[in-house]
Parts: structure tokens; sequence; C-alpha cells
């Protein structure tokens, strides 16, 4: 079958639910560009263009400490006091309603 003339019927059973194999797209829908694959595609053909490429960012102290933090992620930041954990706020001062009326009932008068 092509694209055209697929519907959305033949990627459904009876009771409304995909099939096995189904795609899970609208029928003629096409897959998106992927920048990473088109990258990872050139560069298996054209090993000696990347071995340069990469060679020139080593060279960049600011874009090699970049990729570094891609790959391995930034360091943990220490959230504590002194070794201590911070104290949580606390909101007290919130009154039940949020009104700025004066003459609204207190909860004792209710």
């Amino acid at each position: 079958m092509t694209d055209e003339s697929i519907t959305k019927d033949d990627y459904r059973d009876e009771k409304g639910r995909f099939i096995e194999g189904a795609p899970g797209r609208p029928p003629g829908t096409k897959n998106k560009f992927s920048f990473v694959d088109y990258w990872q595609k050139r560069w298996d053909e054209n090993p000696e263009e990347f071995t340069v490429l990469a060679s020139e960012w080593l060279q960049d102290e600011k874009l090699r400490a970049l990729i570094i933090q891609m790959i391995d992620g930034r360091p943990k930041q220490d959230i504590t006091s002194d070794g201590k954990a911070l104290p949580t706020p606390i909101y007290g001062g919130l009154s039940g309603h949020h009104s700025d009326q004066k003459d609204l009932p207190t909860h004792e008068e209710n």
C-alpha cells in the first residue's frame, strides 16, 4: 500500500485498537528530520571530516569544557548550608480567603 491509499482504519482492529506493527502516526505523516542522524551518517561516510572538526573543537578551552558538560552533565551543586539541609519556608501568614475585602467573616466568627 502507498501512503495515499492507507487510511486510519488500516492500522486498527475491529475494536479500534492499534494492530501489531502499526506505527501509531496518522497516515501520510513523514518521519521528522534528525540533526543527530544526519551528522552521524555524514561522519560515518567521512571519518576524516569528523577527526578534523573534533581536533578544532578540542583546541578551544571553553568549547572543550562545554562538550565535557554535555557528555557528563554539570557537577552536582551543594544545596545545604554547612552540611545541613536548608530550612523549608513556612507560609503561615496566608489566610483562608483570597480577597481584599475587610468585612469578610473569619473562621472564628462562622
